[in-house]
């Protein structure tokens, strides 16, 4: 979660410092700050996909531990 709000506001950061220093018109401005919002959607889309899938990933494994402890204390009772 930190990764993506850190991303967010570099994003907003980078934005802004492009407006300031920008030779470009109003509109090719726009265009470009469009696209590196688009771009940082779909970085911070990907990195959330692959925490999730990690996540899953973890919880599978625990889960299947848990299932072997408790199989293996229901054997000793």
């Amino acid at each position: 979660m930190k990764a993506i709000t850190a991303l967010g506001i570099g994003a907003f950061i980078g934005a802004a410092i492009a407006i300031l220093f920008a030779p470009k018109s109003g509109e090719e401005t726009l265009a470009d700050l469009a696209d590196g919002v688009e771009d940082s959607i779909e970085r911070g889309t990907a990195k959330a996909r692959e925490i999730a899938r990690q996540t899953t990933e973890v919880a599978a494994k625990l889960k299947d531990q848990v299932q072997g402890i408790q199989a293996r204390t229901q054997e000793t009772h």
